[in-house]
């Protein structure tokens, strides 16, 4: 009978590991940045792209990018309002 072994995978040290939640996300620099629930419970390997993007590895295979911008709370997106202003003329006279 054969038995099999978990497979351990060997990464780079540039590398980050990140277990995935069970909301499909993983946290990278305090925001949760979303992956997929085929995904719960692995442990993935994050490599830095550039400012806004990871790479992602499970098992030596290349997940592709994903996005970390942080989260924006709506309020930003809110046109401000605008009170009225009073404007006065100069050098009228009144009645």
């Amino acid at each position: 009978m054969l038995v099999s072994r978990p497979v351990s995978h060997v990464y780079g040290a540039h590398l980050i590991r990140r277990r995935v939640t069970s909301a499909s996300h993983f946290s990278f620099g305090g925001d949760p940045c979303p992956l997929g629930l085929p995904l719960v419970g692995l442990e993935v390997e994050i490599e830095r792209f550039d400012r806004f993007r990871v790479r992602v590895w499970l098992c030596n295979v290349d997940l592709g990018l994903v996005g970390t911008l942080p989260l924006v709370s709506a309020n930003c997106f809110e046109t401000p309002i605008r009170t009225a202003i009073r404007r006065t003329t100069k050098g009228a006279k009144k009645g």
